[in-house]
């Protein structure tokens, strides 16, 4: 996948920002989070995404649900799952456990699953393919040696901590940059994460105020070569609400990549989920 479906994936995106030793507080001011969003991408409709945080109790998860649109569900069908379980405990931040990632394609389906050890052991992966191999596309990805896995989290996870940790920063003084170490089961990549502070921005035809995080992927290993190139062409700001709460109510990717937007803040998963049915 490209880089802003891997960090809110396991991507984002993204980006997508949750490890328990870096954070005193859950990522949003409410523990419960049902957001839906529009993906923009030169100019179409290419995409959208349901974002899920569920951290009310001690058992916390996230969600991811995205659904192609238009030229690009024509030229790809793609379909992608993402679910990430883990803990919460003495109200520190969601530490992750369990990932899983179901994706397919016109050539492909996928499903990829990572355990990480509470006890700061390597994160173990497991990946069923079914279809055609990435290496028949366009080459041989590198390996992610176990040593390499030792204390990182998974993109969506990545997420929930950026947001924490940048209202850490906000809040309490916590220091504006930080780096996080991200692995998707495929790939190891570390964010370069910076809170830019606070501005106002066009979004949706509405001048609002924002807090900007900047988001910066970089390859570590089980990558191809060429999508290393790609993946160095990116980067990604967070445009946050400043009520308190961070909600993501914009995301840009700085490059060749998709602009991507809040549309709806739903009760309940099911609500966000309507409308990527009846599409």
């Amino acid at each position: 996948m490209k880089p802003f479906g891997s960090l809110f994936v396991g991507g984002l995106v993204a980006t997508s920002l949750s490890m328990a030793a870096f954070c005193a507080r859950p990522a949003l001011a409410t523990t419960e989070n049902h957001l839906r969003y529009e993906v923009q991408w030169g100019g179409l409709h290419a995409a959208d995404f349901i974002l899920s945080f569920d951290h009310a109790a001690q058992d916390a998860q996230n969600r991811f649900q995205l659904v192609t649109r238009g030229l690009t569900q024509w030229l790809t069908r793609l379909s992608i799952n993402v679910s990430s379980d883990g803990l919460r405990q003495d109200g520190v931040a969601f530490s992750p456990r369990h990932f899983r990632l179901d994706y397919s394609n016109k050539r492909r389906e996928r499903t990829v699953t990572v355990t990480f050890d509470p006890n700061g052991g390597a994160a173990v992966p497991h990946i069923e393919t079914k279809g055609a191999s990435d290496e028949q596309d366009d080459g041989k990805e590198e390996l992610v040696p176990p040593e390499m896995r030792i204390g990182t989290i998974d993109p969506l996870s990545a997420l929930v901590e950026t947001l924490a940790r940048t209202r850490d920063h906000l809040e309490g003084g916590a220091p504006s940059t930080f780096t996080l170490k991200v692995y998707d089961g495929r790939r190891r990549f570390d964010v370069d994460c910076t809170v830019l502070g606070r501005d106002t921005r066009e979004i949706l035809r509405t001048r609002k105020e924002v807090y900007e995080v900047s988001m910066i992927p970089k390859p570590v290993a089980g990558f191809k070569e060429s999508h290393k190139i790609l993946w160095s062409t990116f980067d990604f700001v967070l445009y946050l609400s400043t009520d308190g709460r961070y909600v993501p109510l914009q995301i840009e990717a700085r490059g060749p990549g998709p602009m991507i937007n809040l549309v709806q803040e739903c009760p309940d998963r099911d609500t966000c989920l309507v409308p990527l049915k009846e599409e």
